[in-house]
């Protein structure tokens, strides 16, 4: 392969890891419940949904984002990807505080009550992260992924 089609492909990588990143899953997982044709289409009207998008948003991405840039800004991680497996722990456990907030709000609110079991799954997920995290260099792409499949 050319130098070009190996820039191409790390580019398309680069991009597909980019919208497939784990921030991003409860945002995924909601819409899904939301579109699925099920009862949670009904049970929550639509202007609550459009809330709960831009509540999931703020806590779950947005907070985590500038917790991360401001990482990266005193010079406590060295990237957004994280790569060394030494930088990950307060990042992760930061985002862990944001996600058991947003249980704390889905439980509070009158929602279904899978809301907050799935976000109470996330907080399991990313957790288990941190903690085998000290050990191995786990993929948080994967737990994401799995999670979102296995709800």
């Amino acid at each position: 392969m050319s130098t070009n089609s190996n820039s191409y492909l790390y580019k398309i990588s680069q991009f597909i890891s980019g919208i497939g990143h784990p921030i991003f899953i409860p945002l995924y997982v909601t819409w899904i419940l939301f579109n699925s044709n099920n009862y949670l289409s009904y049970a929550v009207t639509p202007k609550f949904q459009d809330f709960l998008y831009l509540m999931l948003f703020v806590v779950t991405f947005l907070l985590p984002a500038v917790i991360t840039w401001m990482l990266w800004q005193k010079g406590h991680v060295k990237s957004f990807e994280l790569e060394n497996k030494n930088e990950r722990p307060l990042p992760y456990f930061l985002t862990l505080c944001c996600y058991i907030g947003c249980t704390y709000l889905l439980f509070s609110l009158p929602l279904p009550r899978v809301f907050g079991l799935a976000m109470s799954g996330a907080c399991l997920a990313l957790l288990s992260t941190i903690i085998i995290n000290f050990s191995w260099k786990i993929s948080l792409h994967m737990m994401g992924a799995g999670g979102m499949l296995g709800l």
